[in-house]
């Protein structure tokens, strides 16, 4: 099954105080705000409950670009793989600040960054991971120059990392709270 809660291709979008669960733990491809070449879009006080798997709560995908995601507090409970928080693909120069993601599931990313996603900027988020391989933020195929600001990092698996960089370069780590 193939779902989204708000889906929106359109600069501008404001998505704030509301609520999305989705509750099925069948399916895959689900995701509560899906948005696509969107610019300057504002996701904001929200709270986001996401089961199933192969999912982000919050996807950015190719050219959504200059969008701020605010004090959003997104919980992932797939029982099998790839159950992401906010999941970055192909976007630049995201504002990702105040969030609270907690994952539970193998695989489950809290902030996956990807595929040439450069210049975002994470700031003061609380994330918590207990998933096997449940990474805190994890920055992959080519994405640079992202900066991590003073975020809180629980991870409670041997196989989870806080942060993980893997074919990412020029990224800046600086003042952030891990506890594994």
């Amino acid at each position: 099954t193939v779902g989204y809660g708000v889906y929106s291709r359109k600069n501008w979008t404001t998505i704030k105080n509301c609520k999305i669960k989705e509750g099925k733990t069948s399916g895959s491809s689900k995701y509560a705000v899906y948005l696509v070449k969107a610019k300057n879009a504002t996701v904001k006080n929200n709270t986001i409950i996401n089961k199933g798997e192969s999912y982000g709560s919050i996807y950015l995908a190719s050219g959504s670009n200059f969008n701020t995601l605010s004090n959003n507090n997104i919980s992932t409970s797939g029982t099998s793989n790839f159950g992401h928080g906010i999941y970055l693909y192909t976007a630049l120069k995201n504002n990702i600040t105040g969030n609270t993601i907690a994952t539970l599931g193998p695989y489950g990313y809290a902030i996956y960054i990807q595929a040439d996603s450069d210049f975002n900027t994470i700031i003061n988020n609380n994330i918590t991971t207990s998933g096997q391989y449940g990474h805190g933020v994890y920055i992959f195929q080519n994405s640079k120059s992202n900066i991590l600001i003073n975020n809180n990092f629980t991870s409670s698996n041997t196989d989870a990392y806080s942060i993980y960089l893997y074919t990412a370069s020029k990224n800046n780590i600086t003042d952030n709270t891990i506890a594994t």
